[in-house]
């Protein structure tokens, strides 16, 4: 299943409801753009592997994992963000998801969302442990804050 070429991965498993685990730590991304949606709504899914994921050419990541509310920790740190300008909803309703690690994203290209219908974590409310690369914490807790859960989550600059 060759993805080099592919530019958009969006809906790529939307709605996969039976979906529980997912191992694409060798699907080559390296030609992405645009994957907003990919998980959309996977309720299922606890179990995902994304560590080799090519995000350098990524400028949309919105709803990635919009309602994947079996999602207890997800691991991100591997992601390039530097060309990512849209991060809206790409955690909402993650119900379950407790621990998230995006200590490498570069956030100086993501403008922050405007109000709290667009935060990337809304209804994120299980959410209690997030890594986030050094310099970028005043970023994330008003991410947090637009959402009303920066008073339940432990942020660590790494």
């Amino acid at each position: 299943f060759d993805t080099s070429n592919v530019t958009k991965f969006v809906q790529m498993f939307y709605k996969c409801s039976g979906l529980t685990s997912l191992d694409l730590s060798n699907f080559d991304t390296s030609s992405a753009t645009n994957l907003a949606t990919m998980f959309g709504n996977c309720y299922s899914l606890t179990s995902l592997d994304l560590s080799n994921f090519n995000t350098s050419n990524v400028t949309k990541l919105y709803q990635m994992f919009h309602r994947c509310s079996g999602l207890t920790s997800l691991d991100l740190s591997s992601f390039d963000t530097s060309n990512v300008t849209d991060i809206t909803f790409m955690f909402a309703e993650c119900t379950n998801l407790v621990s998230l690690n995006v200590s490498s994203w570069d956030v100086s290209s993501i403008p922050n969302t405007t109000n709290s219908n667009y935060s990337p974590f809304k209804d994120c409310t299980s959410l209690m442990s997030l890594k986030v690369k050094s310099g970028t914490y005043n970023w994330w807790y008003q991410e947090l804050t637009k959402a009303g859960i920066q008073s339940n989550v432990t942020i660590t600059e790494v």
